[in-house]
C-alpha cells in the first residue's frame, strides 16, 4: 500500500508540475504577443513623427519661414526631437537590438541637422525649452519646474504619450561645483545634465527619466529613477544610479555603482566598471518603495555590449570593479 500511495503521490505532483509549465508557457506567448502589439504601433508612431520633423527641418533648410516665426518653428522642432526621443526611451524595454539601434540613429541624424540649422539660422541666440530657475543653495544648485512626465506606452502610442507639456529640467556647462536636487523638485520629472566638468551631483528623490551627457571627471549620485538612464559621451566619471533600463554610449573609463531592475546596455565605449548601488540617504527606501522596487533585488551584474556579440568570451570593454577597490563613503 505505502509503495502505490508513493506512486500516487509523484503522479499528483507530476501533474502539478506540468500545470504550472503550461500555464508559464501560455503567460509567455500573450507578453510576447503584447510586445509585439507595442512595437508595432511604436514603429508606426515613430515613422509618422520622424517625418514630420523632417518636414519641418526641410521648411527651415529650405528657408519658406518668415523671419517673425523663425524662433518659434525652431523651437517647437526642438520639442518634438526631445519628444520623440522620450517616446524611444519609454520603447526600449520591447525593442530588440537592431530596432533600438535604427530609432537612436535616427533621432541623431534629426538632431545633428537641426544643430546645424538653429547655428546658421540663429547663431546669436539658442531656443529650446523655456526653463524657470530658482537657487536651492549656496552651491549655486539650478532648479526648474516641470510638468509630471507620463513615460509609458501603451496601445494609444505617441498621440498620448505626447498629450502633456513639458519644459526642460537640468544643469549644463558647469565647472567645479557641487549641484543638489531636492525630492519635491525631482520627483516624476525629467532631469538633464550636460556639459560638467570636475563637479559632484546629488539628485534625492526620483526623476522619470536622467539623460547625461558630456560630463567630464564627474560624480553623479541619483535616488531611483522611475525608468531609464542615459549616459552617452562621459569620460573619467562615477555614476551612483538605481534604474529600470541604463544606456551608456559613446563613454571611457567611467565607473557605475549600479541598481537595475532588467539589464544594463553599453555601446561604443571602453574602460567601464561596475558594482552594485551602495549610495544612502534617509529617505532613500521610501522612495524605492514607491516605485515598487525591492533594493536587494538587483541586476547590476547583468551587462549587454552591443559591440561584443560573441557569447563564448566576455567583453573586453566592461570589468567588474574588485570589492577591494569599491568607494563605500560617497559623502566623505
Amino acid at each position: 500500500m505505502e509503495i502505490h500511495e508513493d506512486l500516487r503521490v509523484r503522479l499528483e505532483n507530476s501533474q502539478k508540475q506540468r500545470q504550472v509549465e503550461i500555464q508559464k508557457r501560455k503567460e509567455s506567448r500573450e507578453t510576447e504577443g503584447s510586445n509585439q502589439k507595442l512595437k508595432a504601433v511604436y514603429l508606426e508612431e515613430f515613422g509618422k513623427k520622424q517625418a514630420e520633423i523632417e518636414e519641418l527641418l526641410s521648411k527651415l533648410s529650405l528657408g519658406v519661414i518668415d523671419t517673425a516665426s523663425l524662433p518659434d518653428v525652431i523651437n517647437d522642432t526642438s520639442k518634438e526631437i526631445s519628444l520623440l526621443q522620450k517616446y524611444y526611451t519609454a520603447s526600449t524595454l520591447f525593442l530588440n537590438q537592431h530596432e533600438a539601434r535604427r530609432s537612436q540613429e535616427a533621432i541623431q541624424g534629426l538632431l545633428q541637422r537641426f544643430q546645424e540649422l538653429e547655428g546658421k539660422l540663429l547663431p546669436r541666440k539658442k531656443f529650446g525649452f523655456k526653463v524657470r530657475k530658482t537657487m536651492i543653495d549656496k552651491n549655486l544648485t539650478k532648479e526648474n519646474s516641470l510638468a509630471n512626465d507620463k513615460d509609458t506606452v501603451d496601445g494609444d502610442g505617441l498621440k498620448k504619450f505626447l498629450n502633456y507639456s513639458q519644459n526642460e529640467f537640468g544643469v549644463k556647462d558647469r565647472n567645479g561645483e557641487t549641484v543638489v536636487m531636492h525630492a519635491n523638485s525631482v520627483s516624476k520629472q525629467d532631469v538633464s545634465l550636460s556639459k560638467l566638468t570636475d563637479c559632484k551631483v546629488k539628485i534625492f528623490g526620483s526623476p522619470s527619466t536622467l539623460h547625461i551627457t558630456g560630463l567630464a571627471n564627474c560624480t553623479v549620485l541619483c535616488g531611483p529613477v522611475a525608468t531609464s538612464v542615459f549616459i552617452n559621451e562621459c569620460n573619467g566619471c562615477k555614476f551612483v544610479v538605481p534604474c529600470q533600463q541604463l544606456r551608456i554610449h559613446q563613454s571611457q573609463t567611467c565607473d557605475l555603482y549600479l541598481y537595475v531592475t532588467s539589464r544594463a546596455i553599453i555601446e561604443d565605449c571602453t574602460a567601464i566598471r561596475f558594482a552594485p548601488y551602495n549610495w544612502r540617504y534617509d529617505e532613500i527606501d521610501t522612495h524605492f518603495k514607491e516605485i515598487g522596487w525591492d533594493i536587494n533585488d538587483n541586476n547590476w551584474h547583468c551587462i549587454d555590449d552591443f559591440n561584443w556579440l560573441a557569447s563564448d568570451k566576455p567583453s573586453p570593454n566592461w570589468y567588474f570593479i574588485p570589492e577591494k577597490d569599491r568607494l563605500s563613503c560617497w559623502d566623505c
